[in-house]
């Protein structure tokens, strides 16, 4: 796991929570797609993940999710691995959940309901369409391909991957914040981000996330939860957990009380 760069679910969570950076980031993706407006921030909301003692794994869907001034709500996932069908059914119940919750149980104003963005960060070439650094999927007619309801639900799959590691001729902010994600360590990140003021500012979130040893709990280790509660976790999963934090040369103490996998099992994971 390498924290120090913004693929990571997690160090993209903090640093995107910083509104002027997310605000610029949504604004030069909206730029980058021809969309005719601007990405003023009514709610931002940051998922969490669990740490002990607490009941639930997520508060909600989404590694961060917008409510823009119109109303529409985006939501951005962070996938560090290949993106495949299961990672699109995931991204697309997100989003299904997000327009359904938008309605109070019993309601029938079916009006009120706005539209739903999904934008996907990942790598590889999911379903081999094309080659395209963004595609967009919504409910199109069959026959004609015309978007349905101007598409209440979007969602757009960016592949950072595709994006080239040097600065071309007439490059887009978007591009831009691309290669900052796809930067493999800080180093790299400063060289991109270097005369940037929001992008530098980023990089010194990065930094304050890595320093600030607080936020480095269990979740740090927790790359694809299924379960609500640790006492839920399967022994695979704990084994897993333990395995990374021994990794990052965490006492043995501190990962019995997360895991509560005995000192001998965690010895001979060794």
């Amino acid at each position: 796991m390498n924290y120090k760069t913004l693929k990571d679910d997690l160090t993209f969570k903090y640093v995107f929570s910083h509104e002027d950076i997310l605000k610029d980031f949504i604004d030069s993706f909206l730029d980058f797609m021809g969309l005719n407006y601007k990405a003023t921030l009514t709610n931002v909301k940051v998922q969490d993940y669990m740490l002990p003692n607490k009941e639930k794994v997520k508060g909600f869907f989404g590694d961060i999710v917008v409510t823009l001034n119109n109303s529409y709500i985006v939501s951005l996932e962070m996938y560090k691995k290949n993106f495949s069908k299961r990672e699109y059914k995931k991204s697309l119940s997100y989003l299904h959940k997000l327009s359904i919750e938008q309605m109070k149980p019993g309601e029938k104003n079916y009006e009120k309901i706005k539209k739903v963005i999904g934008i996907s960060f990942m790598q590889g070439n999911f379903r081999r369409i094309n080659k395209e650094i963004v595609n967009s999927y919504s409910f199109r007619e069959e026959i004609t391909e015309k978007v349905i309801d101007e598409g209440d639900i979007e969602l757009y799959l960016v592949r950072y991957d595709l994006v080239p590691k040097r600065r071309t001729k007439k490059e887009k902010r978007f591009i831009k914040w691309l290669r900052m994600i796809n930067a493999k360590d800080i180093e790299e990140l400063e060289k991109i981000g270097k005369g940037d003021k929001i992008m530098e500012n980023s990089i010194r979130v990065v930094k304050e996330w890595l320093e600030d040893s607080a936020k480095h709990g269990l979740e740090r280790y927790i790359d694809d939860v299924k379960f609500e509660t640790m006492e839920e976790a399967t022994k695979n999963e704990k084994i897993n957990i333990a395995k990374n934090m021994l990794h990052d040369n965490i006492a043995i103490e501190t990962i019995m009380k997360y895991t509560g996998l005995s000192k001998k099992q965690i010895r001979h994971l060794n």
